[in-house]
């Protein structure tokens, strides 16, 4: 779920922010991740930074911009 402190969380095309948004996500709304990846490293808002992105409906997110309950992935690994 994207959590509190944001208003919205940007889906990328691929696991960097220079790449292209490709949808934005509104805080609460729920997403399914089907793996994770590394790629750029993201500072979320509670300072926490990561290079962990997930995979979802669309494109990529940054794992800090996701409430996951965790910093550790929660899928597999995508492959790449």
């Amino acid at each position: 779920m994207v959590p509190a402190g944001y208003t919205v969380a940007l889906v990328h095309e691929g696991q960097w922010l220079s790449t292209p948004v490709t949808a934005r996500l509104v805080r609460g709304t729920r997403v399914r991740i089907y793996c994770t990846v590394e790629g750029g490293t993201v500072t979320g808002p509670t300072g926490h930074s990561s290079a962990l992105w997930d995979k979802i409906d669309g494109g990529y997110i940054p794992d800090v911009d996701v409430n996951t309950g965790t910093q550790q992935p929660v899928r597999g690994n995508c492959g790449q």
